[in-house]
């Protein structure tokens, strides 16, 4: 009977394990995860519930406060299955130090993209406990950053705490609600949506001529801002956009050892780019074709010089100075250009020379609009407008960017 007795206990000891236990989150979150691989769409109940602390200084005071924040909230983590996204691109990204990243995108039926985002240890933790770990890390992070910003002042402000507050409540509303668990047998990934890929030309170092092909993020959006419309172009049209970079550059002269020109189809020199493909292959032509993305790009160029247009015009420096009232007219017409002329490509050549011509003579107070506007690339954006101008209708891709003994006229014909 004792040696029964004792069997039946080694029984139990080892059936409450506590690391056997699993949990009724644990089983919802398995649940979720099959319907989702099989095909079903489902929302996952994930429950955050956090103190966030950080002190607050107030140097007249003499003391030191803690201020907290206590959320509880239950967000919902979206689940699909494999077969619900398709692949889009990879995009391998090259940082300053060299270190090197891919990026996968994917594609839902409705046109929204999603790119791949954080990775976790399945072994370590399930990953609605990584999620939520890492929300509430970055909670914490934000929090004690905003209460710093606010205790800058030296002043306990509770309109700007309760902002605070507000905005790290919605933000970690947002983060989940922009995520996708994409659910395999056993397992999954992390998915964030995003803007359809685009690459963005970037400075390739400081002082320097030479442009790099960068990931854009979501904060380069091509709709918002005039200078990400003119430095961005869509990630399939990588190749195309390479070409329109040395076109751009050759107006500087930029190539080294004294050459004349960049070769519009030098391709992309080893550590200077983000490559994109659409398998672990590189490509040596575009993924997209140019006609796809024609209409949307001449809008998103049109939209970029009418903004740059309703800014120079509203501008006014830091010490007071404003562009002439001559040039403040013509950017209220620009602005205003009627839609027939703002779908002519051809009509373009002759606003965009006007436009130049105008500014020119208040070539000073431009350069000084251009510094306190954030533009950093060595290049004019008219450059960067007329390349992009030249791709989209067909022509020569330095037409009206050679020096004037060497200019072409327009190739036609080339628009595919």
């Amino acid at each position: 009977m004792a040696g029964q007795l004792s069997g039946i206990g080694r029984f139990t000891t080892s059936y409450l394990d506590p690391s056997k236990i699993v949990s009724d989150e644990h089983r919802l979150f398995s649940a979720h995860r099959t319907l989702a691989n099989k095909g079903h769409d489902t929302e996952f109940p994930l429950e955050i519930e956090a103190t966030f602390a950080a002190p607050f200084a107030v140097a007249q005071k003499g003391k030191t406060d803690v201020m907290t924040l206590h959320t509880k909230t239950t967000l919902p983590l979206s689940m699909v299955g494999p077969k619900d996204l398709s692949k889009y691109l990879i995009v391998e990204t090259i940082d300053e130090d060299g270190s090197r990243s891919t990026i996968h995108f994917k594609r839902r039926a409705d046109d929204a993209v999603f790119r791949s985002t954080f990775g976790y240890d399945a072994d370590s933790m399930p990953a609605y406990e990584y999620l939520r770990q890492s929300l509430i890390n970055w909670g914490q992070a934000s929090f004690a950053s905003g209460v710093a910003e606010i205790a800058r002042s030296q002043m306990f402000d509770r309109i700007g705490l309760a902002e605070l507050e507000g905005d790290v409540r919605r933000a970690l509303d947002h983060a989940v609600r922009n995520l996708v668990f994409v659910a395999y047998l056993g397992g999954g990934e992390f998915m964030e949506k995003c803007l359809p890929p685009r690459l963005q030309l970037k400075q390739l170092d400081r002082d320097s001529l030479l442009l790099s092909l960068k990931l854009a993020d979501d904060s380069a959006s091509p709709y918002e801002g005039w200078a990400n419309g003119l430095t961005t172009m869509p990630a399939e049209l990588a190749v195309s956009t390479s070409r329109l970079r040395y076109a751009v550059m050759n107006t500087g002269y930029a190539m080294p050892g004294g050459a004349a020109r960049w070769n519009l189809d030098e391709g992309n020199p080893d550590g200077w780019d983000d490559e994109v493909r659409r398998s672990f292959v590189p490509r040596q032509t575009d993924i997209g074709e140019l006609s796809e993305f024609r209409d949307a790009e001449h809008a998103i160029c049109v939209e970029s010089i009418r903004s740059l247009a309703r800014e120079i015009a509203a501008f006014r420096s830091r010490d007071g100075q404003e562009f002439s009232t001559s040039i403040q007219v013509f950017c209220a017409g620009l602005a205003a250009v009627s839609t027939d002329v703002a779908n002519d490509p051809e009509a373009w050549d002759g606003i965009l020379s006007s436009f130049e011509t105008c500014l020119d003579n208040e070539a000073e107070l431009f350069s000084t609009f251009m510094d306190e506007a954030g533009w950093i690339v060595p290049f004019s954006p008219f450059v960067f407008a007329r390349a992009k101008f030249n791709l989209l209708a067909g022509y020569d891709l330095e037409y009206r960017l050679r020096p004037t003994e060497e200019e072409k006229p327009a190739v036609k014909g080339m628009r595919k």
